[in-house]
């Protein structure tokens, strides 16, 4: 996956985006809402596990070993 840009959300394109993020534009307690824009995504075959640390809030520290964080093998689709 490529992180290839970041816009600003406007009331306009949240709903016209809708089904990017399902989440209502009322519900965003942000005063400027971003979309990341992402392409050439990896989707797996088995999900990587993943388990939200306790307080976390913005950042989570991902684990140490890259390997986790890349396709293995047959794991991957296409």
């Amino acid at each position: 996956m490529e992180l290839v840009g970041c816009v600003p959300l406007t009331m306009y394109n949240w709903y016209e985006n809708n089904d990017k993020h399902h989440l209502s534009y009322a519900d965003v307690d942000y005063k400027t809402p971003y979309a990341w824009v992402m392409q050439n995504p990896v989707i797996y075959l088995v999900p990587i596990p993943y388990k939200h640390p306790q307080g976390a809030v913005i950042w989570v520290k991902l684990p140490d070993k890259p390997e986790l964080l890349q396709p293995q093998g047959e794991n991957k689709v296409g």
